[in-house]
């Protein structure tokens, strides 16, 4: 008896970590990220990454393959780039905790209550920290302006009438004397719109 209840209490455990996952990144990946930042691409990316990278360890974790094998797998994985268009750090932070929440939940020899712990604290995390409760959210541009600027101060001018925008930063990386252009890295938050009195 003792013989089969171990297999059937290691099948039990795997898919009550599976479905811890599939639960944690779907929290995540769909009902914090997609409703907050509306992006179909990438709520299938992180989706995609915990899926894989969970089936992964579970595979690894749970056959007799050597250690190299398994640091090559995370080799492979640590070279793998968002390389279609450049991502913003609060996009790269829910890569990564999508990625962690498949590491916390299939790495065996841990307690569940952990898992479930951890998980918990890695949604509270990204709910509050990507929160407009913290205050208005600075937006990133760069811009390619069609003059060359004396000053600072006259490029900060310009730029805040073309935004409508309080600028936190403004750093020029490329000045074009040939073609009269100012590019320049942009940080700002917008001013908020009122709606107009009825009269």
């Amino acid at each position: 008896m003792l013989t089969e209840a171990s297999p059937t209490a290691e099948v039990l455990t795997g898919l009550s970590r599976a479905g811890m996952d599939l639960g944690s990144i779907a929290l995540l990946a769909g009902a914090l990220f997609y409703r907050r930042h509306r992006r179909q691409d990438l709520f299938a990316v992180y989706f995609a990454f915990n899926v894989g990278l969970f089936a992964v360890l579970t595979f690894l974790t749970n056959s007799s393959i050597s250690a190299g094998v398994g640091f090559g797998v995370f080799g492979v994985l640590s070279i793998i780039r968002l390389r279609s268009e450049a991502y913003n750090n609060i996009e790269i932070a829910y890569f990564f905790l999508a990625l962690a929440i498949a590491l916390v939940n299939a790495l065996p020899g841990r307690p569940l209550s952990l898992s479930v712990t951890l998980d918990a604290a890695i949604l509270c995390t990204m709910f509050f920290v990507d929160s407009q409760r913290l205050g208005s959210k600075t937006k990133s541009c760069q811009v390619v302006l069609d003059r060359v600027y004396d000053d600072e101060a006259s490029l900060r001018i310009d730029l805040e009438l073309r935004f409508c925008a309080t600028l936190d930063s403004v750093n020029v990386t490329m000045v074009d004397y040939v073609r009269e252009t100012t590019a320049a890295d942009v940080r700002y938050r917008p001013h908020p719109v009122f709606a107009p009195v009825p009269s």
